[in-house]
C-alpha cells in the first residue's frame, strides 16, 4: 500500500512527463513521423498511423493519470508503453545504430538513443507499477497539497536536468582529445 501523497506525486509526475512529451511530438508531428521511421522496427505504410497511435495514447495516459481513473490498467498501460519505448532503443543500440534520434520530446529536443534512455525507463516502468498498488486511505491535509507540489516539481526538474546532461554528454566528449594523447599529456 501507498500513501496517498506519494500516489499523487508519482501520477502527477508520469502524467506531466506524457502531456510534454504528446505536445512536443504533435507540435511538430512530421520530424517524430521520420523518428519513427529511423527506427526501423515497422513497415513504412505503418509508421504515420503508429505516430498517431502513440502520440494519441500518451495523451490518454496523461488524462487518466491526473484523473486517477482506472488505476490498475493505466499502471499497465504506462509500463507496457514503456516497455514498447525500451525495447525498440534496445534494439536499435544492438544493431549499432546509435545515430537515431530518441524522439522522446519531438524535434524541439534531440536526444540520441542510448542504454541511459533504457535505463531512464526502467525507473519510471517502476514508477508506472507503484501506481498498481491499493492507495491507503486518509484525507490529505494542507502539508500534503504541499508535498504533491514540492514532489512533481522536483521529480520533473531531476528527470529535465538529468536528460539534458545525457544529451549534451557526447558533446562534450568528443571535444577531449584522443586518450592516447591525454596519456602523452599526463607522462610530461
Amino acid at each position: 500500500m501507498i500513501d496517498p501523497a506519494v500516489d499523487l506525486v508519482v501520477r502527477w509526475s508520469l502524467a506531466l512527463l506524457f502531456a510534454t512529451a504528446a505536445y512536443h511530438k504533435l507540435g511538430d508531428f512530421e520530424s517524430f513521423r521520420m523518428v519513427m521511421r529511423d527506427y526501423g522496427l515497422l513497415p513504412q505504410r505503418l509508421v504515420g498511423s503508429a505516430a498517431a497511435c502513440l502520440v494519441g495514447f500518451e495523451a490518454s495516459l496523461a488524462v487518466a493519470l491526473i484523473t486517477g481513473v482506472l488505476r490498475i490498467a493505466v499502471s499497465g498501460a504506462v509500463v507496457l508503453l514503456l516497455a514498447c519505448y525500451s525495447t525498440a532503443i534496445a534494439v536499435n543500440l544492438v544493431r549499432g545504430r546509435r545515430d537515431i534520434g530518441c524522439g522522446c520530446s519531438g524535434a524541439m529536443h534531440k536526444q540520441l538513443i542510448s542504454w541511459w534512455l533504457v535505463l531512464r525507463n526502467a525507473v519510471l516502468i517502476v514508477g508506472g507499477a507503484l501506481l498498481a498498488a491499493p492507495v491507503v486511505s486518509r484525507r490529505l491535509i494542507a502539508l500534503d497539497v504541499y508535498t504533491v507540489a514540492v514532489g512533481v516539481l522536483t521529480l520533473s526538474l531531476l528527470y529535465a536536468a538529468a536528460n539534458r546532461l545525457v544529451s549534451e554528454w557526447p558533446a562534450h566528449l568528443r571535444t577531449l582529445p584522443p586518450r592516447s594523447s591525454r596519456v602523452a599529456a599526463a607522462r610530461l
